[in-house]
C-alpha cells in the first residue's frame, strides 16, 4: 500500500510541481491531494497536469474544520 501525501500551496506551485514530478511513478509514495488557500494559485494547473484532486479553502473553512 502506498503512503499518500497532501501538498499545501499558495503561490504558483513550483515546489508542489517539483514534488509531484518526483513522486509521479514512485512505488511507495503518491501525491493524493493538493490544497490551497488561494483561488489564483497554481493548484488547478498542477491538478490537471498530474491528475491529482485539489481543494481550495478559505480561512474560515480552515479554522472550522481543523
Amino acid at each position: 500500500m502506498k503512503q499518500k501525501l497532501a501538498i499545501f500551496l499558495s503561490g504558483s506551485g513550483s515546489n508542489a510541481r517539483n514534488i509531484c514530478t518526483y513522486f509521479k511513478n514512485h512505488e511507495k509514495i503518491e501525491v493524493a491531494l493538493l490544497l490551497s488557500n488561494k483561488e489564483n494559485s497554481g493548484v488547478k494547473a498542477i491538478s490537471e497536469e498530474f491528475g491529482i484532486p485539489y481543494f481550495i479553502f478559505n480561512k474560515t473553512q480552515f479554522y472550522q474544520h481543523g
